[in-house]
């Protein structure tokens, strides 16, 4: 039975979130090199909660380390 490993990361990641001219909302992240659009601002604040999580599971499973530009 494989062993489960609870991994808390507390820490701080800058989006810049903005309207775009066309009424979706733009979210960049320059760390992670991520850019999310979302029509809504409460859709894009859920899409960068989803997408940070599949991010993190990605980095998990491929065992890769992320270093910052």
């Amino acid at each position: 039975m494989p062993v489960l490993t609870l991994i808390r990361i507390n820490g701080q990641v800058p989006w810049r979130c903005f309207p775009a001219k066309g009424g979706n909302w733009i979210g960049i992240c320059d760390p992670l090199k991520l850019t999310l659009q979302a029509e809504t601002w409460n859709e894009l604040v859920d899409e960068i909660g989803i997408t940070l999580d599949s991010f993190l599971k990605e980095l998990l499973t491929s065992n890769e380390n992320v270093r910052p530009a």
